[in-house]
């Protein structure tokens, strides 16, 4: 890194991150210090030892009479979580079959796609496989939640690590997004 000064109506330091772009795991190094945060956040935040996916199960009285089901904030989230992977998918396979079909002589463009196509096809693999485990996990937890007699079977580690992959993954994907823009225009 390189640092050099930028004149945009007052003198600052911008940092120039030359090379940076050019591996897929430098995605994965601006993924893991939030990655670690907030689990960290959600896990020492959190009071008790497991939670409830239905509100009727919850020992408050007022949360019981509501007789909350979990059933469609899922299908909310894995809906969401679905939309993203799509599009992440959609967008790798553009930058693979653009980078696959360059031509001898290329364009302006091409070469900033070309520059900065291999950390953003980190983010949005990121955000593919993060959203994945997270639906994966979200379902396997809920299932086994509803089976269990007492409903004590999400405990603080589980609800810390399926939100912190839900919003890793969203933040993968909005960060991937930002970054090919950045980079772009």
């Amino acid at each position: 890194m390189e640092a050099q000064f930028c004149y945009n109506g007052c003198r600052m330091v911008c940092m120039s991150l030359k090379g940076f772009n050019h591996s897929v795991w430098n995605a994965l190094l601006v993924l893991a210090l939030p990655s670690v945060a907030i689990f960290l956040y959600l896990f020492l935040s959190l009071d008790g030892h497991h939670w409830f996916f239905d509100a009727k199960h919850n020992s408050d009285i007022g949360l019981q009479k509501e007789q909350g089901d979990f059933g469609p904030h899922s299908g909310r989230y894995s809906g969401l979580a679905k939309l993203l992977t799509t599009l992440s998918a959609g967008v790798i396979a553009f930058l693979v079959n653009t980078l696959a079909n360059g031509k001898s002589s290329p364009s302006p463009i091409f070469i900033k796609v070309e520059s900065t196509a291999p950390i953003v096809i980190g983010f949005f693999g990121s955000a593919m496989a993060i959203l994945i485990l997270f639906m994966a996990l979200q379902a396997a937890w809920y299932e086994e939640y509803c089976h269990s007699p007492n409903h004590d079977t999400y405990t603080k580690w589980k609800y810390a690590l399926c939100n912190t992959l839900g919003i890793v993954g969203l933040l993968a994907f909005a960060v991937g997004v930002i970054w090919f823009a950045q980079n772009l225009f």
